[in-house]
Formats: C-alpha cells, sequence, structure tokens
C-alpha cells in the first residue's frame, strides 16, 4: 500500500463483474488518482444489467467528492465535504461488496488499506497472468473485523468458529483474494469471494483453513500506467446546469448503515 500511495499518478482502465441476488453486472471504466497523500481520483464506469445501463462519475479533489450518476435517463449529482464524514468513519469503510463503494471514499489506497484492516492474508504464492508474473494472496476475515459485522455470533467467532455465510447478508464475501504484479506490487484483480452452501449455524473450521469458495465479484484493473503527467482538472467536478445535492450527512448516514450487518 505505501508503495502505491507513494506513485505520483495512476491511470488505469477497469472491469467489475458482480454475480449477486442472482443477477450478472457487468462494470467498465477508468480510473485516475493524483499524488499527495489525499489521493485525488476519478473514477467513470458504466454498469450493465441485460438490457439496463447506468453510468457513474466520482471525483475528488481529496476535500469534495463529487457523485454523478445517470440511471433510466434520469440524472443526479451529489457533492459530500469529506472533512464533514470524519475521518474516523473514512477509515473503518466497509470491506465487503460492493467493491467501488471503497473507491468512492479515496481511490484504490483506501480501499486496499481497508481490506488489509479487515483480512489476514496468507504469504503470497507465485502465478502468472496474461504472462506477467505476479504474486496470490488469500485474505480471511481478522475475527475481530467479522465480529464487528456479526455481533450476534460476536461471541463464536471471536472463540475461532466460523458463522454460516449462507445465513448472513448475501454481499458478505467470506475471503478476499489480490493477485498483484511481481515487479510493481500493483494490485491487477481483487476477488471477494464466498462458498454458497453451509449446513450448520456455524461451522467448526479454524480462521487460515483454506476452503473452496465462488467468485461473487471480481475486480481488474489493466491498461496500467504509473507516474505519468496527468491534468490537474481531472480532479475537479465542472457541475454545468445540474444542481448538486448536499450529502455528507446523508453519506456518512448511507455508510454506517452499509457497515451493520442485515438483519
Amino acid at each position: 500500500m505505501e508503495r502505491l500511495s507513494a506513485h505520483t499518478s495512476v491511470s488505469a482502465k477497469l472491469r467489475e463483474e458482480i454475480d449477486l441476488y442472482g443477477q450478472r453486472l457487468l462494470v467498465t471504466g477508468s480510473y485516475l488518482q493524483g499524488p499527495g497523500p489525499q489521493h485525488p481520483f476519478r473514477l467513470e464506469i458504466v454498469a450493465k444489467c441485460g438490457e439496463r445501463q447506468s453510468v457513474v462519475e466520482h471525483v475528488c479533489d481529496g476535500r469534495l467528492l463529487w457523485m454523478f450518476r445517470r440511471v433510466n435517463g434520469k440524472q443526479s449529482l451529489t457533492k459530500v465535504d469529506l472533512s464533514s464524514v470524519g475521518p474516523a468513519l473514512v477509515a473503518t469503510a466497509p470491506a465487503q461488496p460492493p467493491a467501488l463503494v471503497n473507491f468512492a471514499l479515496g481511490g484504490l489506497p483506501k480501499m486496499l488499506a481497508n481490506l488489509n484492516a479487515a483480512f489476514v492474508f496468507s504469504a503470497p504464492q507465485q502465478s502468472m497472468m496474461r504472462g506477467v508474473p505476479v504474486w496470490t494472496l488469500e485474505g480471511k476475515w481478522r475475527p475481530s473485523a467479522l465480529a464487528t459485522l456479526l455481533p450476534d455470533k460476536k461471541e463464536e467467532i471471536l472463540k475461532g468458529s466460523t458463522p454460516d455465510f449462507a445465513k448472513v447478508a448475501d454481499q458478505l464475501p467470506e475471503t478476499v483474494t489480490l493477485t498483484i504484479a511481481q515487479s510493481t506490487l500493483f494490485p491487477h484483480r481483487i476477488e471477494y469471494r464466498r462458498v454458497k452452501e453451509h449446513a450448520g449455524s456455524l461451522q467448526p473450521r479454524r480462521f487460515g483453513k483454506s476452503i473452496a469458495a465462488e467468485t461473487m465479484v471480481a475486480i481488474e484493473l489493466f491498461d496500467v500506467s504509473l507516474d505519468a503527467t496527468i491534468d490537474s482538472r481531472q480532479f475537479v467536478w465542472s457541475a454545468g446546469n445540474l444542481e448538486a445535492v448536499e450529502g455528507s450527512w446523508e453519506y456518512a448516514g448511507a455508510l454506517r448503515t452499509i457497515r451493520q450487518p442485515a438483519p
């Protein structure tokens, strides 16, 4: 993460495949990241589900986050003052799909930081991805993080038992797999995985044991360019004639809701 944050810029295309709630969603787009500790970024995506299409743009200068959406011909624009959301809330953003929520809070560096805070990763395994040498790491929930999301099972989780994920929120992954380039340590693929069928309310597995899981969300970053010059105007939103809704407090409330387990 420190190496990623040290780059003066990141430019990449992205592709995300989501398999949730019996539907498949394909997301394509681009990601730009600027220099500095605040990591200004620009995320532009098009999401397709069957014949339906949505367009989303997130532009952040490090202080203000602009979120534009066009769904079924209807447009909306929300402006979020990140300083009013609070650093503690931003730092503990949800480490679960929809994964692009983490991009919206500060781009790729914060997304990886949130994953590292929520998961314990295995030793890297050597592999190849489209002819490029990569490291693959599997992450399993830190018991403390999972217990926070599932308070009704907190005692059992902290004792080392794993909950039956078939009985918790569908969007909650069981494991995360990172694929990073050996030469640059740039994350080229992030997979959220989950076992679809379990038996019993609690499984006797211990944390750290390998299990078979299916991919529910996969994000790929490709055509990556590092440390190239990016016009700073890319991180400034041009509002045009569309009126923005102030969304700072509503945004913070939504994040708190996402962080709570489903009833």
